[in-house]
């Protein structure tokens, strides 16, 4: 009898002792009388700046308070910035602030932090239906390693799109009979940039940002991606000339023709310039759309803004680029890490995450608030003034990643000097034979006459060649 008291009691026991442990664990050492504090360090800037304080502000004064969990937002100004702070602090020099808890970063960083074991695998505390909140391809772009371990939270995203001054495009398309049906593929582009350019006495049309995009979208959609990934893991730079050359023919040439022009740092600025009605670019960009371009001599005329989605190959499926850092948990004690998902968490559930997009340009992360609809009703039930982001660019960029395929960047260790490498070429090439054209003309050749060595298959044999021998230099396989 005695033997059988002793066992209930150290059963009892035992009991207690888990149901002790099981309520600490699901505290994870969080207190309220003793908040735990995390640092964020990011690289928003401006409205997306102070939108990120704000929310932050927000997730303290309520589950932050409720919880025990006290967030501070430091931005670090620019990605390179905060990279340089970062290794910095890793590496304990001089004068470097404490290590944050979360870091906004892209996937290339992310690699280099997992190597040295400093992320957290974000499964540890992120349950299967947690995660099923959110859009697979965005949870799928944070997978690192061999293992394809999830690291990177999704916070915000981006993608591209077309924006056109709508007025000049309005009186071109009226005055020939243009559409913008023509305007679906890179092939018809070019075709109406060359109407474009005799109707408007030799202007250019159009212009895009991150040339390497559209090098390593548009390889994809033509059946010969540039970054490959064998069955060892290791990415293979592959230059399939057929297809480089339709990527040169549909770029190139209608540059060297001037159908195409890229002038300032942005292609917004070349149409707030006026030297091109139409572009590409990122849909958090269209944020510096401008409201009116010169005309002539005169006094700046208004203008608006017109969406549509990005062009693709003729006869192929559409890719539409992912863009967007995301957040990293760095290894820390168990209540920094629980509190520093409980904040993304927080952050990305629909309602904070709309609201974010909506005051940023920013695409929301999590399912249900990727609907445009949705997004649509929040910007009019709030009167958010999204400035000169037309509620079309968050519609039509919902739509793309909704209706295509998405392009997932391939990072490995050279990821960021291929990348770099694609987008100076050709446009470097471009740029600089379009001078040696101006000199030849001034030098009395007609622009036919001044064109025609820039217009053949020696030309693209040069650019090719070149960029098969530095692409090996990269790789180190030269």
């Amino acid at each position: 009898m005695k033997r059988r008291i002793n066992i209930l009691f150290f059963v009892g026991a035992l009991i207690f002792v888990l149901t002790g442990c099981g309520a600490d664990n699901e505290n994870h050492g969080l207190s309220v009388e003793n908040p735990q504090k995390i640092s964020v360090w990011n690289y928003y800037n401006g409205t997306q700046a102070v939108a990120f304080e704000n929310m932050v502000n927000q997730f303290n004064a309520g589950i932050g308070k409720e919880k025990g969990i006290i967030v501070t937002a430091v931005c670090k100004g620019s990605v390179d910035e905060l990279s340089n702070a970062l290794f910095a602090s890793i590496y304990k020099e001089v004068g470097a602030e404490e290590l944050p808890n979360i870091i906004q970063c892209y996937k290339d960083t992310a690699i280099t932090l997992d190597d040295m074991q400093l992320l957290v695998n974000l499964d540890t505390y992120v349950g299967e239906g947690e995660k099923a909140l959110y859009v697979d391809s965005f949870i799928e772009q944070g997978l690192l390693g061999k293992e394809k371990e999830w690291k990177l939270f999704p916070i915000a995203k981006s993608t591209e799109v077309m924006v056109l001054n709508k007025q000049e495009w309005e009186s071109f398309a009226r005055d020939t009979g243009t559409s913008t049906e023509e305007l679906i593929t890179w092939e018809g582009l070019a075709k109406a940039a060359e109407k474009y350019y005799n109707w408007s006495s030799g202007k250019a049309f159009f212009g895009r940002d991150s040339f390497a995009t559209y090098l390593l979208t548009g390889s994809t959609e033509l059946g010969h991606p540039i970054c490959v990934e064998a069955e060892d893991g290791k990415v293979h730079i592959e230059l399939d000339k057929e297809t480089m050359r339709i990527l040169w023919d549909n770029y190139y040439i209608p540059y060297i023709k001037g159908y195409y022009e890229h002038t300032g740092k942005f292609r917004t600025d070349d149409i707030k310039l006026g030297k091109i009605a139409a572009a590409v670019n990122s849909s958090t960009g269209c944020a510096y759309f401008p409201t009116e371009v010169p005309f002539e001599n005169q006094e700046p005329y208004p203008i608006d803004c017109m969406v549509l989605p990005i062009p693709y190959f003729k006869g192929t499926e559409c890719y539409v680029s992912q863009q967007g850092a995301d957040m990293a948990v760095l290894s820390g004690t168990e209540s920094q890490e629980y509190a520093s998902i409980v904040f993304l968490e927080w952050f990305t559930r629909p309602e904070q995450n709309i609201e974010f997009a909506v005051q940023t340009g920013y695409l929301p992360v999590a399912r249900e608030a990727c609907d445009a609809s949705v997004l649509e009703k929040r910007i009019k039930e709030t009167n958010t003034d999204l400035g000169n982001i037309d509620i079309e660019v968050l519609k039509t960029a919902l739509n793309e990643l909704a209706e295509n395929k998405v392009y997932e960047t391939l990072e490995f260790e050279e990821s960021f000097e291929v990348r770099g490498l694609l987008n100076r070429t050709m446009l470097e090439d471009a740029t600089a034979d379009c001078k040696s054209i101006e000199e030849k003309m001034a030098s009395g050749l007609t622009r036919e006459e001044a064109m025609q060595p820039y217009l053949g298959e020696e030309r693209f044999e040069k650019w090719y060649q070149e960029l098969k021998e530095a692409m090996d230099i990269i790789m180190g396989e030269q």
